[in-house]
């Protein structure tokens, strides 16, 4: 693995020898590497995606209030909503002259949604139910972030359809037995199965969606809409969170990177799903 940027520091023993030569123990900070592929990377990187979302969000809204004074014809929207089963969270939205819109979204994935997405792959045969425990396990911690564009195309009509893209931040911890039954062909007493391993996965998904809003009270509004969503690439870390003796390295390092290559291979062949987007907002301007 490569190195990354150094950021934060860590406590990290330092032994020295005193004037009498006996030899003491002193706690010192040293930076912290942020390697991509380990927690630490995965919940900078989290971090920062909330973060950009937020500036995103804000920039909507300063840069359509200046259009708004100009008396130009566009508005700005704050939408708390719902996407089933891919996200809870809130979306700001400009309607731009044209009826034509911009709009970011910043979530998470609520555990019931990914049972939902378990519940129909295994209907359908996609997986058994064993691989999608240890789906819900890995899935246990998220980030979404939406980004869309569409048209509203009827002026006096609340019809309106969009597509765009989503970005995932997955992560969460399996036990080795849970993983080592799904990824390799190792027997259990080569890797001591008591041992856990994080799981981080990215997904990038693309979506469509057609759906209506009504307009109530002036400034209020429900949004309703169907759609389907697609994941067409997957990236997951897996590592161990112990420290593998010199014997078993190896086999844990293998171990891991089968781990990885069956998970992505999961979720772009089975993360496919209709979607349902329910959402209550406000117009600001």
């Amino acid at each position: 693995m490569r190195q990354g940027l150094l950021c934060s520091f860590e406590p990290s023993p330092l032994l020295l020898v005193d004037g009498l030569g006996f030899m003491q123990a002193r706690w010192v900070s040293r930076p912290l590497a942020i390697t991509p592929g380990t927690r630490y990377h995965e919940e900078v990187m989290r971090r920062a995606w909330v973060v950009m979302g937020v500036v995103f969000m804000v920039s909507l809204f300063t840069t359509t209030r200046a259009f708004a004074g100009d008396g130009r014809d566009v508005h700005f929207d704050l939408i708390a909503l719902t996407d089933v089963p891919i996200q809870v969270g809130v979306n700001a939205r400009v309607e731009f002259p044209g009826r034509w819109h911009l709009g970011v979204s910043l979530g998470v994935l609520p555990k019931g949604y990914v049972d939902l997405i378990n519940l129909a792959v295994v209907g359908l045969g996609g997986y058994d139910e064993e691989t999608g425990g240890v789906v819900a396990q890995a899935l246990s911690e998220s980030l979404v972030l939406r980004v869309h564009a569409g048209w509203r195309p009827f002026p006096k009509a609340g019809f309106y359809v969009q597509a765009g893209y989503a970005l995932l931040t997955l992560g969460g911890g399996v036990s080795g037995e849970d993983l080592l039954s799904l990824a390799t062909d190792q027997t259990q007493g080569e890797l001591g199965v008591n041992h856990a391993y994080t799981v981080d996965s990215t997904l990038h998904m693309i979506d469509v969606e057609l759906g209506w809003r009504w307009t109530f009270l002036k400034t209020w509004m429900i949004r309703v809409g169907l759609g389907f969503a697609a994941t067409v690439y997957a990236d997951t870390a897996v590592t161990p969170d112990f420290a593998p003796i010199p014997i078993v390295a190896n086999a844990v390092y293998k171990f891991a990177h089968a781990a990885e290559a069956y998970l992505d291979q999961v979720y772009t062949s089975y993360v496919f799903t209709p979607t349902l987007s329910i959402g209550l907002g406000f117009r600001f301007f």
